[in-house]
């Protein structure tokens, strides 16, 4: 059997933008889920709640507490589905709280659980389809939207190549 070393552990949860932040709100009983401030997956089209959107039927949810664009950049974040942003950003908390170790890639494995893939990314890939044509939607969309994206979004950010 292989042994496994975890080394460093982080977050980015709706109750925080870090680890510590969000597992201390955790511990005091706090919920992560209250009122929608922003609408929208994709980085390009997302927007604050207005009025054009009171016909949405759900008003409350679990939205990331640090936005990935204020860590990852803009830029970045454009070529990552949201799910992927999150588990870069916990994903570089973790590799700090490990103290960046300096591995060799093909001994550093990528683990995370997902159930679905970049579901905001299908819905606006799908509206861009829809609306302006199939050459306009994004030359990502397909590794955005994959279930193992998280992973290999991560893995590609730490350069670990002995698997997702």
């Amino acid at each position: 059997m292989s042994e496994v070393v975890v080394t460093g552990i982080g977050a980015a949860t709706p109750l925080g933008g870090d680890l510590p932040t969000s597992w201390n709100r955790l511990l005091a009983g706090e919920s992560g889920v209250r009122e929608l401030t922003r609408i929208g997956h994709d980085p390009a089209t997302a927007h604050e709640r207005s009025d054009r959107d009171a016909d949405l039927a759900v008003r409350i949810g679990g939205q990331l507490a640090v936005e990935p664009s204020e860590v990852l950049g803009a830029n970045r974040c454009r070529r990552l589905d949201r799910a992927q942003q999150a588990a870069v950003v916990a994903a570089q908390e973790a590799w700090r709280w490990a103290g960046q170790p300096a591995v060799e890639p093909e001994r550093l494995a990528v683990a995370v659980g997902t159930g679905v893939g970049g579901v905001g990314t299908i819905l606006a890939q799908d509206e861009i389809r829809r609306t302006k044509g199939q050459r306009m939607m994004s030359p990502y969309a397909m590794p955005m939207l994959l279930p193992n994206g998280p992973a290999s979004a991560v893995a590609l950010e730490l350069t670990a190549r002995a698997g997702t």
